[in-house]
């Protein structure tokens, strides 16, 4: 005869594979109706429309009219900039040879 301890480990293993499968036989219930309630997922059939680009006209060109002169002073010699850029081009186009060097308004 089995010593007490051992029928007690026995009895609580037999317990806990009975709820293991229970538990289990009760989320495959649950799965196979969720399955089967489900609707098919068919997505209806679009019907395409027919597009056509929009029709820009012209603004009319008034031969007698300039664009406005823009007044442009430049300072730089007065601020004492005689900065003059090279990008350093030798060959390949890479990225800081096509990017330029930039300009700040404020930091």
């Amino acid at each position: 005869m089995a010593p007490e301890s051992n029928l007690g480990e026995a009895r609580i293993g037999r317990a806990f594979r009975f709820s293991v499968t229970v538990v289990a036989l009760i989320l495959a219930i649950a799965l196979a109706a969720w399955w089967a309630s489900r609707e098919a997922d068919v997505p209806e059939p679009v019907e395409e429309a027919a597009i056509e680009a929009p029709v820009r006209e012209a603004p009319p060109v008034d031969a007698d009219v300039a664009p406005p002169a823009i007044p442009f002073t430049d300072v730089t010699a007065a601020a004492g900039i005689d900065f003059v850029h090279e990008n350093g081009a030798y060959g390949d186009k890479l990225m800081p040879e096509t990017m330029g060097s930039g300009l700040a308004f404020f930091d």
